[in-house]
This record gives C-alpha cells, structure tokens and sequence, in this order.
C-alpha cells in the first residue's frame, strides 16, 4: 500500500526512508508549489507599502489568519503568527507569566515533556528569584507503560496557589494522548491550560472550544507547511493582561523596569513584531487546505495501520525494548509514533547505521526536558502518510542485518 505517496514527489523521488515525522513532516506538491508562486512574485513587505502587491499580500496573510481560525475554531484576533511552537511557548512565559504571576504561585509541568514548553518557566523562575520572589514549578507525571498523563499524579499537585497548566496532547516520544477535558475538570475553570499540539495537529481535529484550553501552540513544519511558522492560540479573555514581548530586556536585574511597561492589548498587533515570515505563512494556508482535501478520518486510519504494521515487525526482534506507548496498550488509538532501544547498543549508533542505508530515524535525548536516562538514549520512529509498508521493511530488515 502506497498511502498518499504520490502526493509528495521530492520524497518519492529521494531514494530514503523517513521515518522522522515527528521531527518534521515533508512537504507535499501543493505546498511546494504556493512558495514558488510567492517567490516568483514581486518582493515586497505585506502592508507596508501604498501599492497593489503589498496590500494583496497582507490581505493574503490576514486570509491565512482566517483560515487557521476556522481550522482550530477560534476567533481571528485569537491566533499570533510565530516561528513555530518553541517562541509561542516563550511567548506565553514573557507576555503573561512575567506580568501576571505573583510571589509563591505554582505552574504544574511534566519533565517528560518537550523542554520547549519547560525552559522558558525556568528563566521566568529565574528572573523572580533576581527580585528575591519565588515561582515554584511542580512536576507531574507519566503512566510508566503507557506513556499518557498521570491525572492523579497532576491532581495531588494542585493547590490554590496554581496559576498554569501546561500539557501535551500527543507526546513527541511516546505517542501517548492527553485528555485535557480529565485535566479541565480536576482544574476547574478558573486555572488556565497551556497546551502543545504540535504533534497532534497534523493527526487530530483541534477544537479550542471544545478543548477548553486558554493557550495553544503549534508549529507549521510539523503539518507540511514550510519552516519558520507557528501559531499561537490565545483565548480572548487573555488579551487584556498581556505585554509586549519583544521589547522586554533580557537582564535579569530589569524586571522592575518591564513589568512597568504600558501594555497595549490589541491583538494580534501587540504580539506580532516586524516583517512577518510571508512565505511560511503562505505555505501553512496550502498545508491547511491540503490536510483538509485528504480527511482527518483518512489521515488517522492509514496512520493506524502503519503504525500497527511497524509494531508487528518489531515485537518479532527480540532484542528490542519498547518504551512507554504503542507497545503496551496496542488496542488504543495510535499517531505513528514507536520508541524503542536496542540492547547492547547506544541508540545514536544505531542510528548512524540505519542512516547509511538511508533509513533516517531519530535517536538521543529528543528534547526531552528531563527524565529518566532510558529517555537519554532511544530509537524514535515516527510515521505520516508519505510512508509506505515497504519503508518499514527496509527498517526491520537493516535492524537484524545490524543485529
């Protein structure tokens, strides 16, 4: 089975086997095809100038604003264009949790998870203890088989001094899901969530609405769009308590002086610095309209049996040891995503020799912000569409050739 292959020609063409979606998805024809349109068009700064090209471009842009609010089912004035999940993240930190958090408060975290939804809360901690303030960051936990949020585990870190919850719909190394609606109902309404669905976008329906989340990052390389564009989500009701962020110092003696800031709360405006990244911009509306062409329902099954077929052709070699996820509840809905290690072997040299076959796979620490050493040292294969059962053949059969 050839899958949706034949929508992607530069990785047809290529002669490998990627199996690293979750690090970045390829793009497909269509997508392609929008940026070579831009670049071929006149060079001009969207808005900036009294002249056609310029104000069509900035109407293109403001489409494209339009198009990922439909897509998420938020209001326009909700999504901040950014270079991807990583600044959206540090975004949230500067512009709200800088200006709004108080001494003593508490933001919850998982170590497992990305460090790029981690670090910036750490700096933030950092900036207070320069002010001899404290924000304690409070872990919760994993299911050590199956990868998923602990909600008991986040439950018993609740107090009433928590102010943020950040999670992760699907984990970048467990493919494991998280029910923000378990986690919206021991929070109450009144604790606001931050969540990263950078890996489930491309896989999943995103409802802000019926996720009830108040912040929300993703990035635009990780659902075919080009890279260098994100989106952040910010729930209305915020928009009254954010600060610059661009302009805010970077010393840490300085936080008196911005948090003095006058803020201006005009969304997107005040979050939006600069030239924008048109091009990417342009390629995350054809990424969009591509995903919604194909079906979440199509993309989700063919995912799935790709992701059941990969398990099956590595239950069979003895000397792999799953990680957390697909491996121990094989019954559960699955994001192409299998972790793995190889006994006797670190994980970085196996991936080398898969990778002079050209089989790309994504093996160390994988931005993990802190976890147990096994995290340390890992295989990751992670699946899309453009993949075939031919491409983990060749993985299985290298696998036992190294073996």
């Amino acid at each position: 089975m050839n899958g949706y292959i034949d929508l992607f020609t530069s990785y047809k063409n290529s002669g490998v086997v990627f199996l690293d979606s979750a690090s970045t998805t390829q793009k497909p024809d269509i997508v392609i095809e929008s940026a070579k349109q831009h670049l071929c068009n006149l060079a001009v700064n969207p808005g900036k100038g009294n002249y056609d090209p310029s104000l069509k471009l900035y109407n293109d842009i403001e489409n494209t604003r339009r198009t990922v609010a439909k897509f998420i089912n938020s209001e326009e004035n909700e999504i901040i264009f950014t270079s991807g999940a990583t600044e959206s993240c540090s975004i949230v930190a500067h512009s709200w949790g800088l200006h709004n958090l108080q001494d003593g408060d508490e933001i919850l975290v998982c170590l497992d998870d990305h460090e790029s939804t981690i670090k910036p809360w750490f700096y933030i901690q950092k900036l207070f203890a320069a002010q001899s303030k404290n924000i304690v960051i409070k872990p919760y936990n994993r299911d050590k088989y199956l990868g998923g949020v602990d909600v008991y585990s986040l439950e018993k870190q609740l107090t009433d001094k928590t102010k943020l919850i950040i999670a992760t719909h699907v984990h970048n190394l467990y493919g494991a899901i998280t029910d923000v609606k378990s986690i919206r109902n021991i929070a109450g309404s009144n604790i606001p969530i931050f969540f990263d669905v950078s890996q489930s976008i491309s896989h999943l329906k995103i409802d802000v609405k019926d996720l009830e989340v108040d912040f929300m990052a993703f990035s635009g390389h990780k659902m075919f769009a080009l890279s260098g564009i994100g989106v952040l989500f910010v729930k209305k009701q915020f928009h009254s308590v954010l600060s610059h962020f661009m302009m805010i110092e970077s010393s840490l003696t300085s936080i008196q002086h911005f948090t003095n800031l006058s803020q201006n709360t005009e969304l997107p405006k005040v979050l939006e610095t600069g030239t924008k990244n048109v091009l990417g911009i342009i390629s995350l509306n054809s990424a969009i309209n591509f995903i919604l062409k194909i079906g979440y329902n199509g993309i989700r099954s063919y995912v799935s049996y790709l992701t059941d077929y990969l398990y099956k052709k590595l239950v069979d070699l003895e000397f792999i040891e799953f990680l957390p996820g697909y491996a121990f509840n094989n019954s559960t809905a699955s994001y192409g995503i299998i972790s793995f290690r190889v006994n006797g072997y670190d994980s970085r040299d196996i991936a080398d020799l898969l990778s002079q076959n050209k089989i790309y796979v994504r093996a160390g620490d994988h931005c993990v912000f802190k976890g147990d050493n096994y995290l340390k040292d890992s295989i990751r294969v992670s699946l899309h569409i453009y993949n075939t059962y031919q491409d983990i053949d060749r993985l299985a059969e290298c696998l036992k050739q190294i073996q």
